[in-house]
């Protein structure tokens, strides 16, 4: 038997033959959330529903990524630009292998001008995700700031550690 669905209104979802009510679910439970809500013209979105409007909002969002190892001590890692009138949404870290060695092991995100603007010394000798405490510029910023991550190994002696780094951000209006 062959069912069709409305998802959203504009939306619809059709089945092929077979279909259980748990595999619907969960087709259904998965359509929905792959459905962008419409980001408004204003915001950089389209405010439409189709699948082009929706693939043009999800542009108006963004993030920043970048990987930090051990050797980076010191050295300020570029996430990359982060754009005029943006909020930041999240600072969140992935520290896949455990920074070593003797003394404290932390990374700072922010910029040039600011080493903790975004997220303040993160602990990353162990693994694991993380979410650093956030920094004074965490949500709006109406200027335009390369984002960077400070590795510090106070002990000097880490033979070991990575960390991936990942702002997400949206694009907003300026401030009036």
């Amino acid at each position: 038997m062959a069912l069709e669905a409305t998802i959203e209104p504009g939306h619809t979802w059709s089945s092929g033959d077979d279909v259980d009510v748990d595999t619907l679910n969960k087709t259904l439970q998965l359509a929905r959330a792959v459905v962008p809500t419409p980001i408004a013209v204003k915001h950089g979105g389209t405010g439409g529903s189709t699948a082009q409007a929706a693939q043009k909002s999800v542009q108006a969002l963004g993030r920043l990524e970048g990987w930090v190892e051990y050797t980076d001590d010191g050295v300020a890692v570029s996430l990359g630009v982060l754009p005029a009138d943006s909020f930041v949404i999240d600072v969140v870290v992935h520290v896949t292998t455990a920074f070593n060695g003797a003394g404290a092991k932390e990374i700072e995100v922010g910029w040039s001008s600011d080493a903790d603007a975004l997220g303040v010394a993160f602990d990353v000798s162990s693994t694991g995700v993380g979410y650093p405490t956030v920094g004074a510029n965490d949500g709006y910023n109406s200027t335009q700031q390369n984002v960077e991550v400070l590795f510090t190994d106070t002990g000097g002696t880490a033979t070991a550690g990575k960390v991936i780094v990942l702002i997400y951000f949206a694009q907003v209006t300026s401030e009036p």
